[in-house]
């Protein structure tokens, strides 16, 4: 047994500040000026500008085109919410949004529609996964019972012109249940508005980009010369939610001095303006530990440091063990067996380190044992008479560690990078680094100080579980700073089921931060407990041990491990930022759901929103209503007022109370809501005839009801943030409308600069492959137009385009007969196989004057391989004349390249504000005997076209309308 140890109280310090810019190693005899010995642990890891607050109610509001494209989002998926932070979208949530025939089907399907949302276009959405080792496709929340998944999370990168944009990326969580469907989408994605539509530039090579001058750039920032690695061009769009204008911009690590003088050693990550070389942003690569506190030694009993308990021999999990030419690897209790040894071996050899984790110690030997072979057991106990607190520590510290590995493993055996790690990869723990009071992460390793200056070897316990909980954090995708300092002290509570992080540190009284806290979000400083990244991370772990508490009364035989799962899943949905914001309640919920729509509850909603709102994060309110509507969300209305919206009110957690719908409505995004009152035409069915709107304006509305319990109840849920959109207009017009199911006059394949020699245009029922389209988009169709037909079951190139470019244009029609005409389309494109895949493309093109000049509408790259839904207003372009044309032009010109596309359901649409006459039910100009035949054969019902006054039902009033009007 270890012998407990006095710890005498030192005498106060003054706190060092580093000069601006830097953030180096912060000791903790810095800390000692504070007026507890027991106060926070700094990690020191992330932005080194400022520390990172969490993100409060944002004034900002997304740009118009934006809101339009929330808007119809909203009115095609009434039952889903999306939440707004600083301008931008983070969330999309509650319902389920898209549906597939996989994960990766259902979540593209989602991008494909609607990457408006987040002001991106679908083509810069490329299939790269923001983890550090770039898988895009991660199973989550994984059960053992079953060997099964109940979720899939699949991820994008952004890229503009194949550039990366900045740690933006989406990621869309899909059930693994039938037809996949998407309940959850957490977005970083950045808004590049007119940059990224004017944006013309190439990637350039990491080898182009000239480090010494990135090294000029940053060397006054080091103590010694700094390595320049990992140089990347990238545009910047700003960080967390600190939106800036966008620009390119290089990306690099810098990494000066050595792991061996840790006074010296540094490692920045740098974000610097490709234009000017002007530093937009740092930060700081190495996740440091200055605590108040002390270190366990060898295997020491308890969450304690050495010194708070005795040394018990524990099986080294997964440990390495050499038989001459034969290795093997020990079990999770350090059992093994070895098989296949030759007779002349005689000893076999032990090195602390094994399938998972290599140690290496700063100062001396790392503990290595060697025994004969002499036919019995050959049993190794590393540090057996316990003298040595130096490989206590290199003991205690490979043991943690694969502690807390086999936890992250044991909930998610795909964990990003983690569950790579092995063998030739395994990951470094580095023991007994020459100085004190600290430890930290830096990416490849993580780091323990030697005992002295009143601090304990730092290789313990709950250190250890933090540390690891950085590489994590690091490996699920997610920004450091708050979050990461955070989840660092989660992974403690995890293992050790206690709330303390880092107990013995300097005594056994107290430790160096406790998650059982009271700390309160707060808009301005992070939260009440301090704006440091450190005391703001609080936040996240006072929630977790809050949950903790609260399952441990309800599940009292598992709530350990239910803990550990949505703990350990939520890491890769949080993005890549740092921030600790109230959206982070809803990727717990939406783990924790079993219906795929979070706006009726989840089994465990009540301990979940309680253990966030005790710190001031509240959850998203349950709907105590749900709304339908019965004749659909009117896509256009009617600039007179006559429009009619018909609203069912249901119970789902609450009852409806009478008579309280109302209607919320303004023209555009400036302004307030106005309300009226809706009439209700029976139980809980309401009816309302939408307000005059400004012709071609964009109407934005919601509606709302109460509950018996004095409730008010909005769809969309989330209004007036979310709200339905419609286009003012007095009448619409098909100007053209083609399924291509049959032959119309006026198509044309070919031109006469094509230079295709195979796959050409053509309108078929296509044979499917897995470049092609096996059916047409037409619901009820079979024809479309495609790049070639193969034959039944076919070579995958059988048919694909070779050999140059090949044109399909539309007939001619007019955008002139009609105040505003959209044209709208269907395509399909795949240039992700081959040999040299995304190396082509398929621009689309609109003229005016019958095909002599073109104007492009979309470039079409994006290798969705399903059909997506394309509309443009034609003013926006080119001026509307009478003589307008589309081109659709696919090539393959590069080597190897495999090209399919297809073109269905083009339809071009008017929208006009012509004056319209009250009981013109033909919409002829004139009110007449037609009209009054239509009204008389709609007598007696609720048909809202004929029900001129709104009242519910045709009859004698609306008759006398009509006659008012009547003649020419």
């Amino acid at each position: 047994m270890h012998m407990m140890k006095t710890i005498t109280r030192a005498t106060p310090a003054k706190i060092h500040v580093g000069h601006a810019g830097h953030v180096g190693h912060v000791g903790i005899r810095s800390l000692l000026a504070t007026a507890s010995l027991t106060a926070a642990v700094l990690l020191a890891c992330g932005n080194s500008a400022a520390a990172a607050v969490v993100a409060g109610p944002a004034e900002a509001q997304p740009s118009s085109i934006v809101q339009n494209a929330i808007g119809a989002f909203s009115s095609a998926h009434p039952g889903t919410r999306v939440n707004v932070r600083a301008g931008a979208i983070t969330r999309v949530y509650g319902n389920t949004f898209s549906t597939g025939a996989t994960p990766i089907d259902s979540a593209d399907a989602f991008v494909n529609a609607n990457a408006g949302i987040f002001g991106v276009s679908a083509a810069d959405l490329l299939p790269v996964g923001p983890f550090p080792d770039g898988a895009r496709v991660l199973p989550l929340v994984h059960d053992a019972a079953t060997n099964s998944d109940k979720f899939t999370l699949v991820t994008y990168s952004q890229h503009l012109n194949g550039i990366p944009v900045f740690r933006a990326d989406l990621r869309v969580l899909v059930r693994n249940e039938t037809d996949f469907p998407a309940v959850l989408a957490t977005t970083t994605l950045k808004d590049l508005g007119a940059f990224g539509a004017n944006f013309n530039d190439a990637p350039v090579a990491p080898t182009s980009i000239d480090q010494k001058k990135m090294l000029r750039i940053v060397r006054n920032q080091f103590r010694t010369q700094p390595t320049i690695t990992n140089t990347e061009m990238v545009i910047w769009a700003g960080v967390d939610d600190q939106p800036e204008p966008p620009r390119t911009a290089i990306k690099f690590i810098a990494e000066g001095g050595l792991l061996r003088d840790p006074d010296n050693y540094q490692k920045f990550l740098y974000v610097v303006d490709a234009q000017n070389g002007r530093i937009l942003y740092q930060e700081n690569q190495v996740c440091f530990m200055d605590v108040s506190g002390t270190v366990n030694g060898l295997a020491t009993q308890g969450s304690g440091a050495d010194i708070c308990g005795p040394e018990v021999a524990e099986g080294l999990p997964y440990s390495k063990i050499t038989l001459g030419a034969v290795t093997v690897f020990a079990d999770a209790n350090g059992a093994w067996t070895a098989t296949g040894v030759s007779p002349a071996t005689q000893t076999a050899q032990s090195t602390i380190g094994g399938l998972y984790f290599v140690v290496a110690d700063a100062v001396t030997s790392v503990s290595s044992l060697s025994a004969p072979l002499s036919g019995g057991p050959v049993n190794f106990v590393h540090s057996e008479t316990n003298a040595d607190a130096l490989v206590r520590a290199q003991v205690n510290a490979y043991l943690q560690a694969n502690v807390i590995r086999d936890l992250v493993i044991a909930q998610n055996p795909n964990y990003p990078v983690i569950s790579g790690q092995s063998g030739a990869n395994a990951f470094t723990i580095n023991t007994n680094i020459a100085a004190t009071c600290n430890a930290f992460y830096n990416g490849p390793s993580i780091n323990f100080y030697q005992a002295g200056g009143n601090c304990q070897n730092t290789a313990f316990s709950t250190v250890v579980h933090h540390e690891f909980g950085h590489h994590v954090v690091a490996s699920g995708g997610s920004g450091q700073g708050a979050y990461g300092e955070g989840m660092g002290d989660a992974m403690g509570i995890l293992v050790t089921d206690e709330s303390i992080t880092g107990i013995g540190f300097q005594n056994c009284s107290g430790g160096i931060r406790d998650a059982n806290n009271s700390c309160q979000f707060s808009a301005g400083s992070c939260s009440t407990c301090g704006s440091e990244i450190h005391a703001c991370g609080q936040l996240i772990s006072g929630c977790i041990w809050d949950l903790r508490t609260n399952w441990l009364a309800e599940y009292p035989a598992d709530y350990r491990e239910r803990l550990a799962s949505i703990v350990i899943n939520s890491v890769p949905l949080h993005g890549s930022i740092s921030t600790i914001a109230a959206d982070i309640v809803v990727d717990y919920l939406t783990l924790d759901d079993d219906n795929g729509n979070i706006n009726d509850g989840t089994p465990n909603y009540a301990s979940i929103a309680d253990a966030f709102g005790q710190h001031g994060l509240p959850a998203p309110p349950l709907q105590l209503l749900t709304f339908d509507f019965p004749n659909g969300i009117p896509t256009t209305v009617s600039p007179n007022g006559t429009t009619l919206l018909n609203v069912n009110v249901n119970a789902l957690l609450g009852t409806p109370e009478a008579n309280t719908g109302k209607f919320f409505w303004r023209n555009g995004n400036n302004g307030a809501f106005a309300s009226i009152d809706m009439t209700q035409t029976a139980a809980n069915a309401y009816q309302v005839a939408i307000p005059s709107t400004v012709c071609l304006s964009t109407l934005q509305f919601y509606v709302q009801a109460g509950t018996t319990t004095n409730t008010t109840v909005t769809s969309p849920a989330n209004a007036p943030n979310g709200f339905y959109t419609s286009v003012s207009a007095t009448s619409t017009t098909a100007v053209f409308s083609d399924s291509l199911e049959t032959e119309v006059a006026g198509w044309q394949v070919g031109t006469p600069s094509d230079t295709a020699t195979t796959g050409q245009w053509v309108r078929v029922d296509p044979n499917g492959t897995a470049a092609q389209p096996g059916d047409d988009h037409t619901a009820d169709g079979t024809m479309c137009y495609v790049t070639g037909q193969g034959s039944p079951g076919g070579a995958l190139g059988e048919a694909d385009i070779d050999g140059g470019q090949t044109t399909l244009l539309s007939p001619k029609f007019s955008a002139i007969d009609t105040d505003v005409t959209f044209v709208s389309y269907w395509r399909w494109y795949s240039n992700d196989t081959g040999s040299s895949p995304n190396s082509d493309a398929m621009p689309v093109d609109i003229s005016n004057n019958g095909g002599v000049t073109w104007f492009l509408l979309e470039n079409v790259t994006e290798n969705a391989n399903a059909w997506v839904f394309k509309s443009f207003k034609v003013s926006d372009f080119v001026t509307p004349t009478a003589n307008m044309r589309l081109r659709w032009r696919a090539s393959d010109f590069g080597p190897g390249s495999l090209v399919e596309a297809g073109v269905d359901d083009v339809f071009v649409t008017g929208y006009s504000c012509a004056a319209s006459v009250l009981g013109d039910l033909n919409d002829d100009g004139t009110v007449d005997a037609a009209d009054l035949a239509i009204l008389l054969g709609a007598w007696g019902t609720d048909n809202a076209a004929a029900d001129l006054d709104g009242d519910g039902t045709v009859n004698g009033a609306d008759l006398a309308i009509l006659l008012g009007s009547f003649g020419p």
